[in-house]
């Protein structure tokens, strides 16, 4: 009887470990993460000196779309991904906006100690800015019950074209005539005479 409990302790024991998840088996983005795998590979270090280190990365696509103020969607336009500091990361490639102003950007996150806890902000290239506060995510995703999840506001993010604006500041300013002040007079002490400094045989 003994053993047979024991047998079954350590057949439990292995089933447990077999259950352990390597890939995203619940997907609870609404569609803001898509084409999800566990892929492991090298991490760029090195072990014993030598030897390549590999580690595990969640890869996949996050997806959004751009409107403008008029509410209608925006094509052409590159979207990318910072950290909480405003700085580009490696690991995310941005996407362009297609004709209905989608965008998928391409990530690869390392996974640690069975988790992938990354915070950023969406931001936008090309002369647009987004105009909506709330840009930043949270994308997470546990290893060990296969769990993703991701938390931004919104789907659609509202943005302004503010090349214009650039053009704008960038031009010289207007210099106008001071308030009472006249033009001046021309050599023959008519100003509205066109022909005032011809001499005609006169």
């Amino acid at each position: 009887m003994y053993s047979i409990i024991s047998f079954l302790s350590v057949f439990g024991l292995v089933l447990s470990g077999c259950g352990r998840f390597r890939y995203v088996k619940y997907n609870a983005s609404l569609g803001q993460v898509t084409d999800t795998a566990v892929i492991r590979k090298p991490s760029g270090e090195k072990t014993l000196g030598m030897l390549p280190k590999y580690d595990e990365f969640l890869e996949g696509y996050l997806r959004g779309g751009l409107l403008n103020e008029d509410g209608k969607t925006i094509g052409g336009v590159t979207v990318k991904v910072q950290d909480v500091s405003g700085n580009d990361l490696a690991n995310f490639t941005p996407g362009i906006t297609d004709q209905e102003g989608v965008y998928k950007i391409r990530f690869s996150v390392p996974v640690r100690w069975g988790i992938v806890d990354f915070k950023g902000n969406v931001s936008c290239e090309q002369g647009w800015r987004i105009i909506s506060p709330n840009t930043e995510f949270r994308l997470y995703f546990s290893e060990r019950m296969g769990v993703l999840t991701y938390s931004i506001n919104t789907l659609w993010l509202p943005v302004k074209n503010v090349e214009n604006e650039v053009k704008k500041r960038s031009l010289p300013p207007v210099k106008k005539p001071a308030a009472g002040s006249l033009a001046p007079a021309d050599n023959k002490g008519n100003k509205d005479d066109l022909f005032g400094d011809f001499d005609f045989g006169q």
